[in-house]
């Protein structure tokens, strides 16, 4: 009954262009204070610690802010697959519908072989790469020079400056290349390393989807 109204929501919003082409997609966990027998322990960013709780899963619109996708029963054998998931709520075949052509998310949210599938379904991916040592130190080996200072728009209204340098780079289980972003002056003390396989747009625009989340 639940996905059948969320379905039905979506035709609504859908038919009166309510939702932009883009999905923000995160885990939330929703405390639970009872017996915890048969909650699993899921991280809690307000709390900053893990704790019993159900895991859940929310899509919104980052035009309209319109929710536009939820599931309240996410395991952690299943966690992986929820993108792959909520691509078959919003349609059966996306490559009959473009509609949708952005799915932005964290560095957490899946795994490289699954971004390979969104790939391969023609789906665009916005995310964090997981950082690790011998990429913190190609990252310090770049000249400050050649990072290109750009300005991008925030979720509220304002606007950031930062600096961004971009190449392009493999990833373990993706086929193909990606496009890889380093961003400074983003709020956060290390450098923000975005990765997408979207090679036309604006590197602003790609800058600005992760920034907009900060």
């Amino acid at each position: 009954m639940n996905l059948s109204f969320l379905k039905g929501l979506q035709s609504i919003w859908l038919q009166n262009d309510l939702l932009s082409d883009t999905a923000n997609l995160d885990f939330t966990a929703i405390p639970y204070w009872g017996d915890d027998d048969a909650f699993e322990n899921n991280w809690s960013g307000k709390r900053n610690k893990a704790l019993a709780s159900i895991q859940a899963v929310l899509a919104q619109d980052p035009e309209s802010g319109i929710l536009c996708y939820g599931d309240t029963t996410i395991r952690s054998e299943r966690q992986n697959d929820v993108i792959l998931e909520f691509l078959d709520f919003y349609y059966p075949d996306p490559k009959l519908n473009k509609s949708l052509k952005y799915l932005v998310f964290d560095s957490k949210f899946t795994t490289y072989q699954n971004l390979n599938k969104l790939n391969s379904k023609g789906i665009k991916f916005i995310t964090i790469r997981r950082r690790s040592k011998s990429l913190v130190e190609h990252i310090n080996s770049i000249d400050i020079s050649q990072f290109k200072k750009i300005r991008v728009e925030k979720a509220n209204g304002k606007s950031r400056n930062i600096t961004a340098y971009e190449e392009k780079s493999t990833l373990k289980d993706y086929d193909g290349e990606i496009h890889q972003i380093y961003t400074k002056g983003n709020g956060r003390n290390q450098t923000a390393i975005i990765i997408t396989n979207e090679f036309d747009s604006h590197l602003r625009r790609l800058s600005g989807n992760i920034a907009a989340d900060g």
